[in-house]
């Protein structure tokens, strides 16, 4: 038997692993917040799995201020203007790292979880 790695399958990443907020940290980094929340449609980043050796993100309403940062856009339909909502679906990736699927320890989820 061998053993599994981040390049086999479809894997899906829980907040309780390393992976899971060191990869929304890197959507943050890039977008300047995590959620990236459109402010007419409410929709904000999904996590869809890890293949590959990446982590796969979707958002289906990005605003369009931040469409050129995304991996990839799939559009249909007419020009997207300022406050367009939907029409759209972006794709983003994180690369995954050895370890993203290891719990973190427990102190790390309670920092994290503190209100600030």
């Amino acid at each position: 038997m061998t053993e599994t790695t981040l390049f086999d399958g479809l894997r899906f990443l829980s907040d309780d692993l390393r992976g899971w907020p060191r990869a929304w940290a890197v959507l943050a980094h890039r977008y300047g917040d995590a959620a990236c929340r459109h402010p007419v449609a409410g929709e904000v980043w999904q996590y869809m799995g890890t293949s590959g050796g990446w982590h796969e993100f979707r958002h289906r309403a990005l605003p369009v201020e931040l469409l050129e940062r995304a991996v990839g856009c799939e559009g249909w339909g007419g020009p997207i203007g300022p406050g367009d909502c939907g029409g759209w679906r972006v794709y983003d990736r994180v690369r995954a790292e050895s370890g993203d699927f290891e719990l973190a320890p427990r102190r790390d989820l309670t920092e994290d979880a503190r209100p600030r």
